[in-house]
């Protein structure tokens, strides 16, 4: 996705402040001083993505994958949880249900692609736990094992910890691959995504 420049400032080091998709979807702007965050607008409903980037860069990556969009509709969702009490509370809630009209047609599959990420999470950090208890195992086995390697108790006791450990490993390897297939799953359905949009702006 192309971005082009809206505002510079001139100064002994030239800082961009604000830049514009050329898809017109979506506006990256941050405060005119040096090391502030980029925010990402939603041009068509305003909306402000909760959160930031360090850079243009990392903003623009954000928007070329989809993953923008997602962010976009998880904010709405969790602005609708929170409790209205107040006048700006309300109008909150009534952007958040302009952004989820607006969203309408990609709901279902932006339910996938949230469904597959939080699955991919789930499962890296169970594959990060099956590693700890590895390394744990391979710990106890190299003490076992120094311990008196010649007895026949520690021996047997060495081997089991050694076939649990490689039991842990192949698990977390498993883990690992089926977290980075809902990954890329997700990441195919986000790029349906965005080839739909594109087609519809070609097409108007």
């Amino acid at each position: 996705m192309g971005t082009t420049v809206g505002q510079w400032a001139r100064t002994a080091r030239r800082q961009c402040w604000s830049a514009d998709s050329l898809d017109g979807m979506w506006a990256y702007q941050r405060a005119e001083d040096e090391g502030t965050r980029w925010y990402l607008i939603h041009i068509p409903t305003g909306w402000t993505l909760i959160g930031g980037h360090g850079t243009l860069r990392a903003a623009r990556a954000d928007t070329a994958t989809g993953d923008a969009f997602l962010d976009l509709w998880l904010d709405a969702h969790w602005t609708l949880t929170q409790p209205a009490y107040g006048i700006g509370d309300v109008d909150s809630h009534d952007r958040a249900r302009a952004v989820l009209t607006w969203l309408a047609d990609d709901e279902p599959r932006l339910v996938q692609v949230a469904a597959h990420r939080t699955e991919s999470r789930r499962l890296r950090e169970s594959a990060a736990r099956c590693r700890a208890v590895s390394d744990d195992l391979g710990r106890r086995f190299d003490e076992t094992m120094r311990a008196n390697p010649e007895d026949i108790g520690n021996k047997l006791l060495a081997g089991r910890l050694w076939a649990l450990r490689a039991e842990c490993d192949s698990r977390a390897t498993d883990l690992h691959i089926r977290a980075a297939n809902l990954a890329e799953a997700a990441q195919m359905l986000r790029r349906a995504d965005l080839a739909d949009r594109a087609a519809a702006l070609r097409g108007r």
